[in-house]
C-alpha cells in the first residue's frame, strides 16, 4: 500500500466516524517521521511495515478509544512553537493564540516598554511562554493551581528557551506582595451543567474545563481581587465564552469603572477575547515620561507620598517647588486662582516654554505647593499631554539626580532606575529636546520675571496690555 492509498483509506474512515480528517494527515506524518513536504513527495512510495503498524494503532487510538491526536503525538503547535502536552494540561486552542496577538497588539499601543506579566492558570504555559518569547522586555510570571501543570509548563519553558518564573497555587493567591503591568487569563469558562464533547470530557483535566455554574466563577475572583496585584496603570487580558461577553464587560466595568473595556472576536466571528485598559497611575507611583525640555519625573498632584517618594529618589531639598504639569486651562483653574491676565498669558503662550507661579486655591499643605503658591505649566510634548489628560496635574521635577548631566534616553534611564520608578515611558516621537529651560513668571503679586527663557518678557508685556 501506497502513502496515498493509505491516506486516502483512513480519510473515508475519519469522514464515516466523524472524525477530522486532519487528524489523520498529523498522524500519519508524525508515525512516518516527515514533513508536510516530504510525505507529499513521496505518496507513491510503499509504506514500510513499521510506519504502518505505528501509524495503525495510532489511527485506532484517535477512531476508537477516543483520545485526541495531542496526546499521541505529545505536542500541539501554538503561535509556531511546538508545546508539550498531556492529559494534565488543556491542549492550546487556535482561538488562544489570537489572545496571545492581541495582547503583543495593545502592549506595542499602550505600552512598549519594559513590563511585569502574569499568566494566571497557564496550564502547558504556551500564552506566557510566548508572550516572553515573542517580546522580551516583558518579565513574566506564570502561575497555576496544578503541580503537573506547572511541572508542564516548566518543561515546555526549558524546551523553548523561555526565561520565566513560576508560582503555584489558586488563583490571585501565589501573587501576595507583587505587582504587575498585565494580567492575562484564559480560566475554566465551562458552566458546570453544560454539555461538552466526549473527546473533550474523557481526556482533558476537569479542573481547567468548568467554571461554575455559569462559567463566570475566575472572572468575578480575578476582576474583585485583581487591583491589589496591578499597578495603576494596567492591562488585563481574558479569552472567555463566546456568549458571555456582555457579563464580562459589566464585571470590568463593576471593578474597573474608569476602564477602557475593548471586546474582539475570533476569527470565526465569536466575542472571545476581551482587553481591560486602565490608563491611571496609582497613589504613591512614581513615573519617568518626556516633557519639552528633559524627561520629567513625577506624581500625582494631591500624592504627597508619591512625591516624598521623589524627595528622597532624588535626596531633594524639601523646600524646592515641583513643577505642576497641566493638560489644560481647566486642570489649572482646579488647583491655582487665575486672573484674567494669567488667562491671557496661558491662552497665548501654552503648551509651551512657559511656567507660572499662580496662588494655590488648595490651603492645605502639599508637597507641591510652597508658600501657598502653585508652578504650573502645560508641556507641548504629545506624551506628556497625553499623559496629564488620563490621569490629571501630576507634580513633577526632572529626572536628572543633583550633580549629573541631564538624562533623555529612555535605555540609560532604565537602567539607572529600574526598579525604583514604577513606570518609564519610552519616546518613539523623535521629537527633539529644547535646550531652552522655560521662562518663569510669577503672578502672585503683580508679575515678576523669575527666569527668562524662550518666551521674552516683551512678548508676555504685549498680550497683557
Amino acid at each position: 500500500m501506497t502513502y496515498k492509498e493509505l491516506f486516502d483509506l483512513k480519510k473515508e474512515e475519519a469522514n464515516k466516524l466523524n472524525k477530522e480528517e486532519s487528524a489523520v494527515l498529523i498522524l500519519l506524518l508524525y508515525t512516518s517521521k516527515m514533513d508536510g513536504a516530504k510525505l507529499y513527495a513521496n505518496m507513491d512510495l510503499e509504506v514500510t511495515e513499521e510506519v504502518l503498524k505505528s501509524f495503525n494503532e495510532a489511527i485506532n487510538l484517535y477512531f476508537y478509544k477516543n483520545v485526541p491526536v495531542q496526546h499521541i503525538t505529545g505536542i500541539q503547535e501554538f503561535y509556531g512553537y511546538e508545546f508539550d502536552v498531556d492529559n494534565t494540561v488543556l491542549i492550546p486552542r487556535p482561538e488562544t493564540e489570537e489572545l496571545v496577538e492581541n495582547i503583543i497588539l495593545t502592549y506595542d499601543e499602550f505600552m512598549d516598554n519594559k513590563v511585569d506579566v502574569v499568566d494566571i492558570g497557564c496550564g502547558s504555559g504556551c500564552i506566557g511562554i510566548t508572550l516572553k518569547l515573542e517580546e522580551p522586555r516583558m518579565n513574566v510570571t506564570l502561575t497555576d493551581i496544578s503541580h503537573e501543570a506547572v511541572l508542564k509548563a516548566m518543561a515546555n519553558a526549558k524546551k523553548l528557551g523561555a526565561d520565566v518564573s513560576f508560582l503555584e497555587g489558586d488563583m490571585l493567591n501565589p501573587l501576595k506582595g507583587r505587582k504587575f503591568d498585565i494580567l492575562v487569563s484564559n480560566p475554566p469558562y465551562i458552566p458546570t451543567n453544560e454539555e461538552i464533547q466526549d473527546l473533550v470530557k474523557d481526556n482533558e483535566p476537569w479542573v481547567a474545563l468548568f467554571g461554575g455554574e455559569d462559567g463566570l466563577k475566575f472572572y468575578r475572583i480575578i476582576l474583585s481581587e485583581a487591583k491589589e496585584y496591578l499597578k495603576g496603570r494596567n492591562i488585563i487580558a481574558f479569552e472567555h465564552g463566546f456568549d458571555k461577553n456582555k457579563e464580562i464587560k459589566e464585571l470590568a466595568l463593576k471593578y474597573f469603572p474608569n476602564s477602557e473595556v475593548r471586546q474582539i472576536k475570533d476569527i470565526f466571528g465569536k466575542d472571545r477575547m476581551t482587553i481591560i485598559i486602565n490608563k491611571v497611575i496609582d497613589d504613591n507611583e512614581l513615573i519617568a515620561f518626556p516633557t519639552d525640555t528633559v524627561y520629567g519625573l513625577g506624581a500625582k498632584v494631591l500624592d504627597d507620598l508619591g512625591q516624598e517618594r521623589i524627595m528622597e529618589l532624588k535626596n531633594r531639598d524639601c523646600s524646592k517647588r515641583f513643577a505642576v504639569l497641566c493638560a489644560n486651562l481647566e486642570q489649572i483653574e482646579e488647583l491655582a486662582i487665575v486672573s484674567d491676565d494669567a488667562k491671557k498669558i496661558i491662552n497665548k503662550f501654552l503648551p509651551g516654554g512657559l511656567t507660572l507661579i499662580l496662588e494655590a486655591k488648595n490651603k492645605s499643605v502639599h508637597n507641591y505647593a510652597i508658600d501657598n503658591t502653585v508652578a504650573v505649566r502645560i508641556p507641548k510634548h504629545p506624551i506628556a499631554l497625553k499623559l496629564l489628560l488620563e490621569n490629571g496635574p501630576l507634580a513633577t521635577t526632572s529626572v536628572n539626580l543633583s550633580g549629573e548631566k541631564p538624562m533623555n534616553n529612555y535605555d540609560e534611564i532604565l537602567k539607572k532606575f529600574d526598579g525604583k520608578i514604577d513606570y518609564i515611558y519610552s519616546d518613539p516621537t523623535n521629537i527633539k529636546y529644547s535646550n531652552t529651560p522655560s521662562t518663569i513668571i510669577d503672578m502672585t503679586n503683580g508679575l515678576k520675571v523669575i527666569r527668562e527663557g524662550e518666551i521674552t518678557l516683551d512678548d508676555i508685556l504685549k498680550v497683557i496690555k
